[in-house]
């Protein structure tokens, strides 16, 4: 459920960008809402309903919907097959489960961050034609080459997991369960990291936040000399 919620709140994000990027710009009534802290609650309560809601079936029972449980081959608590229904098909629930929680975000931060894009190459040439000569404040490649990795990243590390995650590999899987459970899960917690690692990889502006950051850090722990590199003179 955890993992489903933070694919959704991935896609927040991403929406959430597009809205203030993109949308404010045209000054549609009411759409600086969104952007406003206790909207940005409301929605983070509504994405664990949503969640709830989607694996409502298992939760009460329906059938055909699987059953929760603890997974031996994966070494993790999952949705699993009910002992009654195993005969019907060898694939998980989870699998389904998986698809579809990971796929609709996928669309979303997809269609949101190619608005973005569109967005920001029309403006950065509408600026050069308004004013020739004139270097435009918006740098339209980074920018773009910034969502296009956010958007790769995303995809390379969640639909890898998609044929565990349905029980197609599981033959291939070794025996050690924890070692299971820290390559599967550890796959997709990495999603949140690459994020940060490309923020700083393509932002100046981040990369020195983390600078201020890491000099401020080593001054309080007392290592003055890595303090005076990290910050400014």
């Amino acid at each position: 459920m955890i993992a489903y919620t933070d694919f959704f709140n991935m896609a927040l994000i991403a929406l959430t960008r597009c809205i203030s990027i993109v949308f404010t710009q045209y000054n549609v009534p009411g759409i600086t809402k969104f952007s406003s802290p206790k909207v940005t609650m409301i929605s983070c309560l509504l994405l664990w309903l949503l969640t709830f809601i989607i694996l409502s079936p298992t939760t009460f029972g329906a059938e055909g919907f699987g059953t929760f449980g603890y997974d031996q081959t994966h070494g993790k608590c999952e949705i699993k097959q009910c002992k009654e229904q195993a005969s019907d098909s060898n694939i998980s629930p989870s699998g389904w489960y998986f698809l579809g929680a990971s796929t609709v975000p996928c669309l979303i931060i997809i269609a949101s961050y190619i608005m973005i894009s569109l967005f920001i190459t029309a403006h950065s040439r509408r600026m050069t034609k308004v004013h020739p000569g004139r270097k435009s404040t918006v740098d339209a490649t980074r920018i773009n080459v910034t969502v296009l990795a956010i958007a790769i990243s995303y995809f390379i590390f969640t639909f890898p997991v998609l044929p565990i995650e349905f029980g197609l590999l599981d033959t291939y899987l070794p025996e050690n369960t924890a070692f299971n459970t820290l390559c599967i899960m550890s796959w997709y917690w990495w999603i949140y990291a690459s994020n940060f690692l490309i923020y700083v990889a393509t932002t100046q502006e981040f990369r020195t936040i983390y600078r201020l950051f890491l000099g401020d850090l080593a001054f309080k722990l007392g290592a003055t000399s890595l303090a005076e590199k990290l910050l400014p003179p």
